[in-house]
């Protein structure tokens, strides 16, 4: 999945890989799969995919969601915040 959303026009994408595996020893990937999947079928939500990242990250008590679109996470309950935002902190 996350492949689809990957510009490898900017990276090569054995680099964007290697660059997503260090990532990964520092981060928890929260689970987007099961009843969340389906309960967001029937969510308030304009957006499918946004409601589904969300709700994971609510699951799973995330600090915060870092986004380049912060306007599409405005009904969000957790703080969001851009890239740029979440490094500086």
């Amino acid at each position: 999945m996350m492949r689809a959303y990957v510009d490898t026009n900017i990276l090569p994408m054995d680099d964007v890989l290697s660059k997503l595996r260090m990532i990964a020893d520092f981060v928890d990937v929260a689970d987007m799969s099961g009843q969340n999947v389906v309960d967001m079928l029937t969510s308030s939500w304009r957006d499918y995919e946004d409601a589904t990242q969300h709700r994971s990250a609510v699951d799973e008590q995330a600090d915060c969601i870092v986004t380049r679109n912060k306007k599409d996470f405005k009904a969000s309950t957790l703080p969001v915040l851009s890239p740029v935002e979440f490094l500086a902190r």
